[in-house]
Parts: structure tokens; sequence; C-alpha cells
């Protein structure tokens, strides 16, 4: 499934991003102010579902833990996303697991649960997903299954520093069986930058990239004209895929979605 930037800005969970704030840019480098929020670039479909289900990893330069997460939000209503449902016993992957009540019925899997190393067989690879269904609730039994792309780890840069005085390239692994492309997010962060320097900058703002998956993206250096030298940024790249699939009867469809996402932090220097 290729996705494209005309559908980015469908928030995944209600999120809102800011207007940009530059007319000038071009389709897939924008400008934008406020905070990244990952969540806000994986909804790729404008269909309107029942629910979702992911299945997500993160990994930061700072630790050699790798944070998987896996869960769903079924609501088996496609208006009212007010509070979730049960619906039953879901398989994300290689795992099955059932509703919390004490949680409104969400479904989780530990959000942080980097003890389980078998998670990291939900990527790489093409995995089911499957809702066993409460006609009760309004949720009906729906399975499927999507490729999802291998964990996303970035190789250059390295260090604490990162030089923007001229273009430098972000590199990281490609998965050539990734039918869609990848993000990367060059994000300012301005209270912590005031932290060190009370004279920076104390707003966000943000750069995002769509590029192919094939490894390496060159950044020019005019991009980053607005990043203040001595604050502080953050890189993320993130790489992805989603599906929508309907139940037996094409009435209801749930969204499933996996990502992976690595992040590195750096002091800008000239």
């Amino acid at each position: 499934m290729k996705f494209s930037l005309q559908t980015l800005w469908i928030m995944l969970i209600g999120l809102c991003f800011i207007s940009c704030n530059k007319s000038d840019i071009d389709r897939n480098k924008l400008l934008k102010s406020g905070s990244f929020f990952l969540e806000s670039i994986f909804d790729y479909n404008q269909t309107r579902t029942e629910g979702i289900m992911y299945v997500s990893a993160f990994t930061g330069s700072d630790s050699d833990v790798t944070v998987y997460g896996l869960g769903a939000n079924l609501y088996g209503d496609t208006a009212d996303w007010s509070t979730p449902k049960n619906g039953g016993t879901l398989t994300l992957g290689n795992k099955q697991i059932n509703t919390d009540s004490t949680q409104n019925y969400a479904y989780y899997y530990s959000a942080y649960h980097s003890n389980d190393p078998s998670l990291a067989s939900n990527f790489g690879n093409t995995i089911s997903f499957d809702i066993s269904g409460n006609s009760t609730a309004g949720i009906p039994n729906i399975s499927g299954s999507i490729y999802s792309p291998d964990l996303i780890f970035m190789t250059q840069p390295t260090g604490s520093l990162l030089d923007i005085s001229s273009d430098f390239d972000i590199d990281w692994n490609s998965d050539a069986a990734n039918p869609n492309n990848i993000f990367i997010i060059i994000e300012y962060l301005g209270s912590a930058s005031q932290r060190q320097d009370p004279s920076l900058p104390g707003s966000n703002f943000y750069l995002i990239y769509e590029t192919a998956d094939d490894g390496s993206h060159t950044v020019n250096s005019l991009d980053l004209a607005d990043f203040p030298v001595d604050g502080i940024t953050q890189i993320h790249i993130v790489r992805g895929n989603t599906a929508i699939e309907e139940d037996a009867s094409g009435e209801h469809k749930y969204e499933f979605l996996t990502y992976s996402k690595y992040r590195a932090e750096f002091i800008i220097t000239e």
C-alpha cells in the first residue's frame, strides 16, 4: 500500500497540527510549529473506521533497549469514539490479549514491555491480526494480515553534535520489502534548549520529510536556517504500514497499524 502526503495529516487519535508557518515549502518538506506527535503521521487512510489496532516499537540512541507495545481501541461505531468496548479476544502478531475493564476496555500488552524479545518477530514479517468479536458490543469478528516493516535504526549522524553549516546525510537500515516511504522529523526542543541557554527560542518547531526507504537522505543545510546554534534538536525516523479490514458483511471496518521509530538527540553547531 502506498500512501502520500495528501493523507498524512488525518489524525490517528484526534491530535491536531498547527498550520505551516512558511508558504514557500515543497510537498515533501514541511516546517511546522508546535510539538511533534508520532501518532499524527500514521493515519494514512481517509476511511473512517470503528477502531484501531497497533503494533509498535521505539528505540532511542541513549538506550540499547527497544521498547515494544501493542494494543487496540475498539468502538463498534464510526462516530462515537468516546469509550472503547470489549471486542472479545484480540490477536496481534504473536500475542493474544484481552481487554482491561479497569482501563475502559482498552487493549494493552504492556505499552512498555521491553522485556519480551519475542515481540521483535512482529517486524520484518507478514503478521496477522484477529478480533474474535462481541455481538453485544456491536463488534464483529475481523481478521487479516499485513507486512510489518523491519525495525528501523539510524546509523548516521552519530555523536552528540549536529553540524548544520553544510548539508548532511541521515542514514538508516533500509527495508526493500517496505511498500511505503519513511518519515524523517527534525525537531527543535524549545524548553530543553532554554534550560541550557535562556536566550534561545522557547517554542518547539520541526521539519518533516517523506522519502524513499533507500537507507539515506541528504538534508539541505538551508532547511535548518531557523534552528539556532546551541539549541537542542531530535531526529526521529519512522517506518510503518497500515491496512483497513472489513468484516464478512462489509459493513464494519477496522484499521491495523504497525510502525517502528528511532530517535537521537543532538546539540546544534555550525
